[in-house]
């Protein structure tokens, strides 16, 4: 999903996605300059936004949380704000960078140069 143009667009997102799944993929490139080399990879997380939050949705739109952001939503805000969901996943790969995922990689990555 892409960002929403309004309001309206975004309670549009957010009616379709409620109660069900939807997947996060966040595609990850490190690139490693010295030695001319990248790694390619991604990482994939399901959410589900509970119907029971359905009566959130003025609120949300009224306070502008829906602006800037994929979907009409930023997951630690709904968080904060108390609405609830089930994730399958890394939320890290929801909000954004999948910081799990990109840590071991940059590990795996500095131990094989090291024993170079």
């Amino acid at each position: 999903m892409g960002k929403p143009q309004s309001a309206s667009d975004a309670r549009s997102m957010l009616l379709e996605v409620l109660g069900r799944p939807v997947q996060a993929v966040t595609g990850v490139c490190i690139v490693d300059l010295v030695e001319r080399r990248r790694e390619l990879f991604s990482e994939s997380s399901t959410l589900v936004l509970h119907e029971a939050n359905r009566p959130r949705i003025d609120e949300h739109l009224a306070r502008g949380d829906w602006e800037g952001r994929a979907g009409g939503f930023n997951l630690e805000e709904l968080g904060a704000r108390g609405w609830t969901y089930d994730l399958d996943g890394d939320a890290d790969c929801v909000v954004g960078l999948p910081m799990r995922a990109l840590a071991t990689r940059l590990k795996a990555t500095i131990e094989g140069c090291a024993g170079d």
